[in-house]
């Protein structure tokens, strides 16, 4: 299993408000990155590695880091290691890079359409209704017409319920 010693996340755990933790020794077995300075104690450690657990989740797109909770540049060596499916270090650089740029692609449209409540194919509808409204459509009628179309090639439903015209709705004669 793949841990960073600066991985809050890792480190956290309800038993370290009542027991010093094993990477807080002072017998030299403190890992790297861990200072010192920092001491057990009671409740304090256990608020400090909780702000740490928040803090250690903070990544750059499109740059890799083995470092706090980030683990996207240990993936690939990770992987090609468990595998041992052959590949060279350009072939794994070009691999490397895929993956940052594709990234990058995925934190931009995240960034201009909003990462919670609003999926792919909802700004891909959203744009089409807004382009037919600038064409002067009715972008009702087109989402119909969308929506249609994917019953009946997807679904087999031909039919439908037909809205009444205003004829089909009168009360027959003599009903008030």
């Amino acid at each position: 299993m793949i841990t960073h010693h600066n991985d809050g996340v890792a480190l956290f755990g309800p038993e370290i408000a009542i027991q010093a933790p094993s990477w807080l020794d002072n017998d030299g077995a403190r890992p790297t990155g861990v200072p010192r300075a920092m001491r057990w104690m009671p409740s304090t450690t256990f608020l400090h590695v909780l702000m740490d657990m928040k803090n250690s989740a903070n990544v750059v797109p499109g740059k890799f880091a083995a470092t706090g909770h980030d683990y996207r540049a240990d993936l690939l060596p990770f992987f090609h290691a468990v595998l041992g499916l052959p590949a060279t270090d350009e072939q794994l650089d070009r691999i490397d890079a895929w993956l940052q740029n594709d990234e990058l692609g995925r934190s931009s449209w995240i960034e201009r359409h909003g990462d919670a409540g609003k999926s792919m194919s909802a700004s891909i509808v959203d744009d089409a209704l807004s382009e037919a409204r600038d064409r002067g459509e009715d972008p009702n009628a087109l989402l119909a017409e969308l929506v249609a179309g994917v019953a009946e090639e997807e679904f087999g439903a031909a039919g439908g319920a037909a809205i009444p015209t205003a004829d089909e709705m009168a009360p027959p004669d003599g009903d008030a």
